[in-house]
């Protein structure tokens, strides 16, 4: 303790010293300075000031009106009364009325059967007074019929090893350590500010230790701080919602996840299990031989089809194994067991259309034969396995076409090199 410390500790004391050394000396004197209408009936009481009474033993009173009537009991102000054994009434219109109890303030009291309730602060008038009825507790008020603050007892024996509780808002039974209620229209809430709420500010509520709590941080928003786990045993969880949650945790807006894990302890899913939905949109993981349709491969890597159609982009698939709506990028495309192919085309029994009766056709139909015109393309689409065998066999038709046309070619030329032979020796 410094030095400064040490001269304010021996001044209270010394004050202390002189106040009770001027209370012992006036009421063992029994004198009475400055009083008018007086009473000190009791053995070394004192009564000072106006109208003033103290009709017990060691009773004290001071002020307008004042009474201290219990033995040891001290009154001081304006009507304050003092009725009960060692009872203290100090203020305005207050009324300690039982053994040990305390008030101080204005239209204050302490009701009988009380002993060693104590009440502080003001009540509102002469008939609307701030009562402490509870003994060994203490109620704080102001302008009020009802205490702010209320201080419970401490246990039965051996409580006197234990502390009471608190409570705030008209409380007198508090049901924890510190119990909080809101008066009428008023809202029950509980500020933690921090001195400035700026960058780097945040304000804590710690629950056990200092790792359990919640922080408002200013560049964070609200943190939840533990070192175990975060359990909510009763309700539903809604993030993003502006209703009562339907679901265990109902989520309105996107989630990002690094890995997300489907089990059921009841029902564990199987390796190649495929994740379906009911119409309610509830998922579950499904054996795919259950529904038929989906199949793995033993090497667990492939998923393929055994039955239905797969529509892309649409629901109509027209009947086809696969519908596809838009465009398709592929390095490469295998088409199986063609229905026709046109190898026929090229063998000696195959009869080539003749070129005139080609002609006839195309200038009737506007189109190869064999080949859908452009209303049969545009109404039916074309199969490309189909298309590419009729191409093919235009192509083999087209060669027959080129290699006709080289042989009457080489004729036309060994004809002319004949007349031209026979044109020279005619010449000689």
């Amino acid at each position: 303790m410094d030095k400064n410390k040490k001269l304010i500790s021996m001044k209270n004391k010394i004050t202390l010293l002189a106040i009770l050394f001027l209370v012992a000396t006036i009421g063992y004197s029994q004198s009475c300075t400055n009083c008018i209408n007086t009473e000190s009936n009791g053995y070394a009481a004192s009564a000072i000031g106006y109208r003033t009474k103290a009709n017990a033993n060691y009773s004290f009173a001071s002020g307008y009106y004042s009474e201290a009537q219990g033995v040891r009991s001290f009154a001081f102000g304006t009507y304050a009364m003092a009725t009960e054994v060692e009872s203290v009434a100090i203020g305005s219109f207050v009324n300690s009325n039982a053994e040990g109890a305390f008030t101080i303030g204005s239209l204050l009291e302490v009701s009988p059967n009380s002993s060693s309730a104590m009440v502080i602060g003001c009540g509102v008038d002469q008939n609307l007074k701030l009562k402490n009825n509870l003994p060994n507790t203490l109620m704080i008020g102001f302008n009020s019929i009802k205490p702010t603050l209320f201080i419970s007892p401490s246990p039965t024996a051996p409580g006197y090893y234990k502390t009471g509780r608190i409570g705030i808002g008209n409380v007198t039974s508090p049901q924890a350590k510190l119990h909080l209620r809101a008066d009428a229209g008023e809202e029950a809430a509980v500020f933690i500010e921090p001195h400035t709420w700026e960058p780097r500010a945040r304000a804590n509520l710690w629950l056990g230790n200092m790792y359990h709590g919640v922080s408002a941080e200013f560049d964070n928003g609200l943190v939840f701080h533990t070192r175990t786990a975060y359990l909510f045993n009763e309700g539903n969880i809604g993030i993003g919602v502006t209703e009562q949650p339907q679901y265990l945790l109902e989520i309105n807006g996107t989630t990002s996840t690094k890995r997300l894990r489907i089990y059921d302890k009841e029902n564990p899913p199987q390796k190649g299990y495929v994740l379906t939905t009911d119409a309610g949109g509830m998922s579950s993981w499904t054996n795919p031989e259950a529904f038929g349709k989906w199949q793995q491969n033993p090497n667990g890597t492939d998923i393929y089809f055994t039955a239905g159609s797969v529509g892309v982009g649409t629901i109509d698939t027209y009947g086809y194994a696969l519908a596809v709506a838009g465009k398709i990028l592929t390095e490469e495309v295998m088409i199986k067991h063609p229905d026709d192919w046109y190898d026929n085309v090229l063998q000696d029994e195959y009869k080539l259309r003749d070129l005139k009766e080609l002609e006839r056709f195309i200038n009737q139909h506007g189109h190869l034969p064999d080949i859908p015109s452009e209303k049969q393309v545009k109404e039916s689409g074309i199969s490309l396995g189909e298309m590419e065998g009729l191409l093919l066999k235009k192509i083999e038709e087209l060669t027959l076409y080129t290699l006709q046309q080289q042989k009457m070619i080489e004729e036309q030329q060994k004809q002319i090199e004949a007349l031209l032979k026979l044109a020279e020796n005619n010449n000689r």
